[in-house]
């Protein structure tokens, strides 16, 4: 190949970069959490699997309509008359560190999955939402939309608040109209969609975690509304670290005296009176709360083409008829 063309191939790959990041969902240990994958394909075979759909990577595997292997479950739901369109909803219960990670629910043959959604599970001590299910977790910077279930009421009025919605500053938006934008907050009603009212809420900040309520009717005397949970974490993929000043710069330390500059060491050389300690590195990752045992920082990975998975607000349902794997 000659060189011109590794050029411009270089070029297009800059243009057309081939990774995005995965939704990320956060749930606590000892709870459950479900995420409901939408499909526009049928296939026979459903799947739920960590990591890649090989071998013991595979959790449930069926092909009927309910499955159950120990602590993971399947349920499979056609939602057009067609069968064009399902939902394959993916349950894990007494969640466990070791269960954060990256996940994959798909439809296929009996040899694999041939259309599928990816995405990525963090299992944390004390997250917002409790221990009953998952909370959609977003990077700072990034933009977060969702459905917002409940049943439309005369006058059009919609809206959007923090908490409880009890006093006049939790109001982030409300509108009677079907489409409205307040600073970093929107509405919009979208006619024969799955919720019909739809929340984002842009340029995400960690100020932004944190319980959160969207419905119909006036903010603070609702009528039909849904209360969801937002958690937003820091950005993996920056190396950046926080820029020190001298005034920062901590005193002069004895020639007896150690610093610790890796929190995993337990002594370090000692430093004379002359020496002050080492900048900050510009590669250290620094953690949303130093007090969390919280998992890893998830990194960005490749998304799955053409299909999606959302978030289950509701715990498993119990007493129904499932096929033990």
């Amino acid at each position: 190949m000659k060189i011109h063309q590794v050029v411009f191939l270089l070029y297009l790959s800059a243009l057309c970069p081939v990774t995005a990041k995965l939704n990320i969902y956060t749930g606590a240990t000892g709870g459950n959490g479900s995420i409901a994958c939408s499909f526009s394909k049928q296939y026979d075979w459903k799947f739920f699997c960590k990591n890649e759909c090989e071998g013991e990577d595979i959790l449930v595997k069926t092909d009927g309509v309910k499955a159950v292997n120990g602590r993971f479950r399947a349920s499979y739901q056609e939602v057009s008359k067609s069968g064009t369109k399902s939902t394959l909803s993916v349950t894990i219960t007494n969640l466990k560190k070791s269960d954060s990670g990256r996940y994959r629910c798909g439809l296929g043959g009996a040899d694999a999955p041939q259309s599928n959604s990816d995405f990525m599970v963090r299992v944390v001590d004390d997250p917002i939402q409790g221990n009953s299910y998952f909370a959609g977790t977003k990077v700072e910077g990034e933009h977060y939309t969702r459905g917002c279930s409940g049943d439309p009421v005369p006058g059009g009025w919609m809206f959007l608040c923090r908490g409880d919605c009890v006093k006049e500053e939790d109001i982030l938006i409300e509108t009677n109209t079907s489409d409205a934008q307040s600073g970093r907050y929107r509405l919009e009603y979208r006619t024969k969609s799955l919720y019909g009212l739809y929340v984002t809420i842009s340029n995400l900040t960690r100020s932004d975690t944190g319980w959160h309520r969207c419905g119909y009717g006036r903010a603070l005397s609702t009528v039909s509304y849904q209360d969801f949970p937002l958690i937003v974490i820091f950005d993996p993929s920056t190396t950046e670290s926080p820029k020190v000043t001298t005034e920062e710069l901590p005193a002069p330390v004895s020639t007896h005296s150690y610093i610790l500059t890796d929190p995993s060491t337990t002594e370090s050389p000692p430093v004379t009176t002359e020496e002050v300690p080492a900048p900050v590195s510009t590669h250290s990752y620094i953690p949303t709360d130093p007090s969390s045992t919280e998992s890893p920082p998830v990194t960005t990975e490749e998304a799955s083409a053409g299909e999606e998975c959302h978030l289950q607000s509701r715990s498993p349902p119990t007493g129904e008829t499932v096929t033990s794997i």
